[in-house]
């Protein structure tokens, strides 16, 4: 036997039963096989949109967390995470320096 027709043997038991339920003729396995290619490729779609919209709510619950929950944030000038004027959640300007071993220090 192919490998396919094992896959398809093994796999298939349950779109068999529905799809010779539905029609009353048995599918082929080429049919068998069309039809579980197009259910893999709608799973496949529908996994790829769940992602997308996971990764924008992230996206913006970081922006929210960012924003709020008291990360400085670089002013124009300073590069993020290098000694420089930074900006807090509220609004305050800070002047932090950061030392060879990444300790920050407060200086304004």
């Amino acid at each position: 036997p192919h490998w396919d027709d094992e896959f398809v043997s093994e796999t298939n038991v349950e779109v068999e039963s529905e799809e010779t339920v539905a029609m009353n003729t048995p599918l082929s396995r080429r049919s068998k096989r069309r039809l579980n290619y197009q259910r893999q490729k709608d799973r496949i779609r529908s996994m790829e949109n769940a992602t997308k919209d996971l990764s924008s709510e992230v996206e913006s619950s970081a922006q929210t967390t960012t924003a709020t929950g008291g990360v400085l944030a670089a002013m124009e000038g300073t590069v993020q995470g290098q000694t420089g004027w930074y900006q807090t959640a509220q609004g305050e300007q800070q002047y932090w320096q950061i030392d060879e071993a990444g300790q920050w220090s407060r200086v304004k």
